[in-house]
């Protein structure tokens, strides 16, 4: 990257690239020169606004980062990344409730536009997406029984590589094994760490 940014030193994405290698060896402060140096290049500029917010993260300084990620979806409002880091720090500030919400972010676009956890109150049926890894599948898999306490039938989509462990599962009554993202065109979606 410093080879980039010798040839062209007028390159943001070159400071930011280089950034993101310096915050990996540990060296935040080159780490934050090289971004503040890409914003002055590109102050419309969110993928290097997102990445100033990881580095604040890093650093523990999660309302300076509060503020980058803000900017970052100000610019680009469906950089989902963006938003799912905004919903970290929220959550590390204490304000869990306004985290939670943004971290729905990580769901697929189409079911993430789908989904509703009042859809999820009011349905007869209930697919629930494992939209995590395994093991957050397994951690998770235990809410089943409140949905199905309250008299709604449980169909889990998850990998292939799980689902014989999930229709051991109480609570649930249909396992598909389906990979990418599910057909969002019933009656109510949730993803399964929701």
């Amino acid at each position: 990257f410093r080879a980039a940014i010798n040839a062209k030193p007028t390159n943001p994405e070159a400071y930011c690239n280089l950034a993101h290698s310096l915050v990996r060896r540990g060296d935040f402060a080159d780490a934050e020169d090289c971004l503040a140096r890409a914003l002055l290049l590109r102050p419309r500029f969110p993928e290097a606004h997102n990445n100033l917010g990881l580095l604040r993260t890093r650093m523990n300084r999660h309302r300076e980062a509060l503020l980058h990620y803000e900017a970052a979806i100000g610019m680009w409002g469906d950089y989902a990344e963006a938003h799912i880091n905004r919903g970290l720090a929220l959550v590390a500030v204490g304000r869990i409730e306004e985290g939670f919400a943004e971290l729905e972010w990580r769901m697929p676009p189409l079911l993430r536009n789908s989904l509703s956890m009042r859809d999820s109150d009011t349905a007869s049926e209930v697919r629930v997406y494992a939209e995590q890894g395994l093991g957050d599948c397994i951690q998770f898999i235990r809410y089943a029984t409140k949905l199905k306490q309250r008299g709604r039938r449980v169909i889990v989509t998850c990998s292939p590589h799980v689902a014989p462990l999930m229709r051991l599962a109480d609570g649930v009554d249909e396992v598909v094994s389906a990979s990418p993202a599910p057909d969002v065109r019933q009656e109510a979606w949730i993803g399964m760490a929701s």
